[in-house]
């Protein structure tokens, strides 16, 4: 097997409505993403990948050059918050991921009661990442 290293650069995972994606550019030897919730996974990694999910964490090894630049990881049902992924590059270096939710509504997010809210409702979509 000959796996190119190409340096990672600007991992992002967005998640929600019960889908993982990514998108990043470089080859991915591993990814490691700590969560929140009990979520069900549905394998839909790509072929040539494994994984292994605990409960508090999922690893996912790839074991051949087959990371697109932007798929599907996988699907999910259930609760599901991702709270820190790590990207490992075949030399072993580390990159912390950018993670931004999807298909969500940003109301449930806010402090208090809609009636002492102060902002428009047109504003509370805009450029939301946890």
């Amino acid at each position: 097997m000959n796996i190119s290293n190409i340096p990672i650069s600007n991992p992002i995972f967005y998640y929600g409505d019960g889908e993982m994606r990514i998108k990043a550019n470089g080859t991915i030897a591993a990814i490691e993403i700590f969560f929140r919730g009990k979520p069900e996974l549905t394998s839909v990694f790509p072929q040539g990948g494994l994984y292994k999910k605990g409960s508090r964490k999922i690893i996912i090894v790839n074991i051949g050059d087959v990371f697109d630049e932007e798929q599907i990881l996988f699907t999910y049902s259930g609760y599901f918050k991702p709270l820190r992924i790590t990207v490992v590059d075949w030399d072993r270096k580390k990159y912390r991921a950018t993670m931004i939710p999807e298909c969500i509504h940003f109301w449930t997010f806010l402090n208090g009661t809609w009636e002492t809210l102060t902002k428009n409702w047109e504003n509370l979509s805009k450029g939301y990442i946890s």
